[in-house]
């Protein structure tokens, strides 16, 4: 049975060899790099889902973000405030088993715990999935690198 938590100092090895196995040779130390990065940097924070000690997927995300990229005036004003989903990646043989949705529910509570309003991602394909399962909302289509991606938003639920 697999386990989340959060990734720490010692995980950057396993984090690396598991996950960065795939990757050809040259990209491997900038992956690991990343991973290192996220866990030893304030404001951020690395998820990993453990089956046993192997690494089956994780999950990055920046408490404040620098917005960048060409996105409208209203888009960038909204997502002033928000944390931001960076990366979520799941191992293709383990997917379909809840671990991809248990990453964005821990990257969530990670970012209202820490006073943040709402929490946003950038989509090529999975807009539909976020929208489903976690109740997402699409705020701008944008073009990047000439592929069409969707910026996703979902606002602290409020109590009543």
């Amino acid at each position: 049975m697999w386990e989340i938590k959060t990734a720490l100092e010692k995980d950057i090895q396993a984090i690396a060899r598991d996950l960065g196995g795939r990757m050809a040779p040259e990209r491997r130390p900038l992956f690991e790099d990343k991973a290192a990065r996220y866990i030893r940097k304030p404001g951020r924070s690395l998820f990993i889902a453990l089956d046993d000690s192997r690494v089956i997927g994780f999950s990055t995300v920046i408490e404040n973000p620098k917005i960048k990229g060409n996105l409208s005036r209203k888009t960038v004003d909204a997502l002033q405030g928000l944390a931001m989903i960076t990366g979520l990646l799941v191992e293709g043989d383990c997917r379909r088993q809840g671990i991809g949705q248990a990453l964005v529910r821990a990257m969530e509570d990670w970012a209202f715990s820490r006073g943040r309003k709402g929490i946003w991602l950038v989509t090529r394909q999975q807009a539909a999935w976020y929208r489903r399962h976690f109740g997402y909302e699409a705020m701008e289509a944008i073009i990047s690198e000439g592929i069409q991606k969707t910026i996703m938003v979902k606002m602290e639920p409020r109590e009543s």
